[in-house]
């Protein structure tokens, strides 16, 4: 029988180490993962991550421990507990980012997804301290996303222009922006009202006293995602507009630059959505969902690439070599992707199936050439699975040696059928990293995944080797019965070691040892 929640709750705070005072660095500290001898693993090492029976219950964290294959090793972690809650979590950690400064600090932006919170700063220099620098708030407005540039000096946010009413419904009148910490409770002048959607330059050169630096607006509302990039000492921002329908969807590409004013956003280009057939003629329908970018050069011919995650278009490639002036040079869709099958009828994405039509939400560039061949990962996001027939969502391998003619290596899903979904977004995969060879796909409900890229037989099939379920019982009980655990992405700083924001119980830092894999787990066939 599980310990009573109260109980629990109290042995936890108890162990909780209690920060007062001004943030103080330990500066740069290496961390290892454990030499001791790694329990075996069975060949069903993965079932209980993806238990679905019908007496368990997605809601009951207890029911989700344990699930961990031995190669993850928990590093540190942070609740993530907030001034802006009054000591409560956002109860809404989702996207972010990780970066490395050049004195060997390294940070981690925590997005609180639509919420008051718009972002919690964590130093992790010590991987086994992680220590919360602050938090970002935004009265009466709502972020989808946030990311920090490689260098570590910026955090942008993806702002939606729509107004909201701390704690209910209705319009605010005066937002406001501030950051406050341990030191600071600053407020942020803001530009007019009529700039509440688009993307938001913050100035972290002094972590513990972060300053707003500019507004990149974009027409309409409900910007929805926001990533950056370094390439040959340029530093790109991109945000990408979701609209109602494919055809007003579009990609925004700006560049930090430095101005007497200070950091500015500089509006390099506007890419808008293509219209888009598939191999029959027919139309991509009107219905959209996320599309994200992913900025890099090419390992092979030299040229930067924007790959945009285009929903139901795929993955569209673009020549970024003039920034004013994008060139879409390629285009890929999932095979046997068509819209004709089970278009919406109701005007809603759950009308569409399983996994929409195409759904690409994330596409992720290796950093170099493998063996000649430079690949590309393409992942899906799907709220429900409706049958057994189909998983709930696929990471796809995609050859771009020639990013004008991307081809299909291969594909991975979960090493089981998960069944009938009863829980929105359960085992789909959302957030993709890449260290060295072994692919991390973070999979909502179902924990992150590692699976084994590491040579070119294995990409048509690519193994899951170990699973890890971050499985803690929260500080403070959510408002309402959430789905425990809910991953929402994970990141990988370049010495291995991993970020991983989940929902309710904050940040972990793990690390994954390639060394000891899983008995390969090949995804489930399907008939």
């Amino acid at each position: 029988m599980p310990r009573p929640f109260l109980v629990t709750v109290l042995l936890a705070l108890a162990a909780a180490p209690v920060l007062a005072g001004c943030l103080t660095s330990n500066g740069p500290s290496a961390t290892t993962a454990s030499t001791a001898a790694a329990p075996a693993m069975n060949e069903t090492w993965y079932a209980k991550a993806l238990a679905h029976e019908k007496d368990h219950d997605h809601k009951d964290v207890f029911q989700h421990m344990n699930a961990s294959t031995p190669n993850f090793q928990l590093l540190g972690h942070d609740f993530l507990l907030t001034e802006a809650y009054k000591g409560a979590p956002a109860f809404g950690y989702g996207c972010g980012g990780t970066a490395t400064r050049a004195d060997g600090h390294r940070y981690v932006v925590v997005n609180g997804f639509q919420n008051d919170l718009t972002f919690v700063l964590v130093d992790v220099t010590n991987a086994t301290e992680p220590k919360k620098v602050g938090e970002f708030y935004a009265q009466g407005l709502g972020s989808y996303d946030a990311d920090i540039t490689p260098d570590g000096k910026y955090v942008v946010l993806a702002f939606d222009g729509i107004l909201r009413q701390p704690g209910g419904s209705g319009i605010i009148a005066q937002p406001a922006l501030g950051f406050r910490s341990a030191c600071v409770d600053e407020r942020f002048a803001l530009p007019d009202l009529a700039f509440t959607n688009g993307i938001v330059l913050v100035d972290i050169s002094n972590p513990e006293k972060p300053a707003y630096s500019d507004w990149d607006p974009s027409p309409g509302f409900n910007l929805h995602s926001v990533s950056t990039a370094s390439v040959d000492n340029v530093t790109w921002v991109t945000g990408s507009e979701l609209g109602f329908t494919h055809d007003t969807s579009y990609w925004v590409f700006d560049q930090i630059v430095d101005t007497p004013l200070g950091p500015k956003l500089a509006r390099m280009s506007t890419f808008t959505m293509p219209p888009v057939t598939m191999g029959d003629g027919v139309a991509i329908p009107l219905t959209n969902g996320h599309t994200d970018v992913f900025i890099a050069k090419h390992p092979l011919d030299k040229k930067t690439y924007a790959y945009l995650a285009a929903w139901e278009g795929g993955v569209i490639t673009l020549d970024m070599s003039v920034a004013q002036a994008p060139v879409m040079v390629g285009m890929w869709t999932p095979p046997a992707a068509s819209p004709t099958a089970d278009l919406p009828t109701g005007g809603g994405f759950l009308d569409s199936g399983p996994c929409y039509h195409n759904a690409v939400h994330e596409v992720l560039a290796a950093p170099e050439a493998w063996d000649g061949h430079h690949y590309i990962f393409a992942g899906q996001e799907c709220p429900m699975k409706t049958d057994t027939k189909t998983p709930g969502g696929q990471v796809f391998v995609i050859d771009n040696t020639d990013p004008s003619k991307p081809k299909t290596v291969g594909e991975w899903h979960l090493p089981e059928d998960t069944g009938v979904w009863t829980v929105e977004y359960q085992a789909s995969p959302h957030y993709l990293a890449l260290s060295n060879r072994t692919l991390f796909v973070s999979d909502y409900h179902a924990g992150v995944w590692a699976a084994d890229v590491s040579n070119a037989t294995l990409l048509k099939s690519p193994p899951s080797i170990g699973v890890y379920l971050p499985a803690m019982v929260p500080q403070v009980p959510p408002k309402k019965n959430d789905t425990l655990p809910f991953d929402e992405q994970v990141d990988v700083f370049p010495d291995g070691t991993l970020v991983i924001n989940e929902d309710t119980t904050g940040l972990y830092v793990v690390r994954f040892d390639a060394t000891n894999p899983a008995p390969a787990a090949p995804p489930f066939k399907y008939s």
